[in-house]
């Protein structure tokens, strides 16, 4: 069965040649709005498992040296109900 919940971070910054980048996230039912340093060319619609994976490569390219100050946000838990659309999981305390 495939899984349905997502873990990744709202927003998202580093520096690339000593320049600093940032990237935010919007979650609506049907994708994730992304925009990266508040340029209207650079939006992007991606689903919850390509926001893990850009996650999974910037953590790379930081251990690798490539960018640095990787810096994450608030951490959101995604889950896909039972009508096909995306929402997200609220953790009781």
């Amino acid at each position: 069965m495939k899984k349905n919940k997502w873990k990744y971070h709202l927003t998202h910054s580093f520096k690339d040649e000593d320049k600093e980048h940032t990237c935010a996230s919007n979650l609506y039912q049907t994708d994730i709005y992304m925009i990266i340093d508040d340029n209207p060319s650079m939006q992007y619609s991606m689903t919850p498992s390509q926001m893990m994976r850009m996650e999974s490569d910037l953590k790379r390219l930081a251990k690798k040296g490539e960018i640095s100050d990787l810096k994450f946000g608030r951490e959101l838990t995604v889950i896909k109900n039972e009508n096909g659309m995306y929402e997200e999981l609220k953790e009781e305390n």
